[in-house]
């Protein structure tokens, strides 16, 4: 017994090429000279950056990102920098390996703690921390939960006591609750 052959039944997706396939397609022919590309620009903004940061360059666009970057993660903005500059480097060193995912984020996590050693390590000052310094806003806010943990004062009555009193001993002029108006509700008058 034959079987009968009758007309195959193609579909129309199948015999047209979806947008997957012209991505793939483009990857095979481009995404060399697109990933080295992508690369040397990632290089060249950590580079500008690691400059800007270090206040040896200035620019509308540099400045405003490296004082953002200050700000945020303090001395680790230079942790960013690297990590930049690595990624730049991955891109152009072309192996054919897969991305270690767990690497990466252990990486991750570790840069994050730091923020909070560097906190720690400049007593964890919200005046440093808006400064630049030290591990920034998020390594201040990252070394919060363990004073909490350890019962010393660091919510926002604690902290403001503690920052008018390291004004009050470098002499940076009077604090009374008028010149803080976020803390006047938080602490009672200072005799």
């Amino acid at each position: 017994m034959s079987k009968s052959s009758g007309p195959q039944n193609t579909f129309e997706s199948e015999v047209r090429d979806d947008w997957l396939d012209r991505v793939a397609r483009f990857n095979q022919h481009f995404g060399r000279f697109v990933r080295d590309a992508l690369g040397v620009l990632l290089i060249a903004v950590a580079l500008m950056t690691l400059l800007a940061l270090r206040g040896y360059t200035e620019g509308v666009l540099l400045t405003p990102c490296a004082n953002l970057l200050l700000l945020w993660f303090g001395w680790g903005s230079y942790l960013v920098v690297i990590a930049i500059g690595y990624a730049g480097y991955a891109f152009l060193r072309r192996s054919r390996t897969p991305l270690p995912w767990g690497r990466l984020f252990a990486l991750e996590l570790a840069a994050f703690l730091t923020l909070g050693l560097l906190a720690a390590m400049g007593g964890n000052s919200l005046l440093r921390a808006e400064s630049g310094m030290d591990g920034g806003r998020v390594g201040w806010g990252r070394r919060l939960p363990f004073d909490f943990a350890q019962g010393t004062p660091s919510g926002s009555r604690g902290v403001c006591r503690r920052e008018e009193r390291h004004a009050e001993e470098k002499g940076c002029g009077e604090t009374n609750d008028a010149r803080h108006p976020a803390t006047a509700y938080h602490l009672p008058p200072t005799d």
